[in-house]
């Protein structure tokens, strides 16, 4: 009988907290409350509590709707890859980083997908290296 090897499990926390952190600080700016914030998105501020320590994660629809509701683009809610190691989310990516110079992706995605995803990394951290620089 023939043991398929389970990949070790990811921590994605860190990115989540991040995340949320990024969401409360801007909310904050706006001087919005929770319950404001959350009634804009139609959810409940409980969710956008848990949403903001890292405890409830978002998908890639609801990233733009917080984008939205708070008047930014996507990309600056996003944590630079500085912020945190790539490796932390990706098993093997340091190794794969070394080797290749391309930026490591998670298995399963179509060459459309992978150049998706380079484009929205890569827009994201020259707008927030840019403004870093002013």
């Amino acid at each position: 009988m023939r043991v398929a090897l389970q990949p070790a499990p990811v921590d994605t926390s860190i990115l989540y907290r991040t995340l949320g952190a990024s969401i409360r600080r801007r909310r904050r700016e706006l001087d919005l409350t929770q319950a404001k914030l959350a009634d804009r998105l139609g959810i409940s501020r409980g969710t956008l509590a848990n949403i903001e320590t890292g405890r409830q994660n978002l998908l890639l629809h609801q990233l733009y709707r917080f984008a939205a509701a708070l008047d930014m683009n996507v990309h600056d809610l996003l944590p630079l890859p500085t912020e945190m190691n790539v490796g932390d989310l990706l098993p093997g990516a340091a190794d794969a980083v070394a080797e290749s110079k391309e930026l490591p992706m998670p298995k399963g995605l179509t060459v459309q997908q992978k150049a998706q995803v380079a484009r929205v990394l890569s827009t994201a951290v020259t707008r927030r290296t840019s403004r870093e620089e002013d």
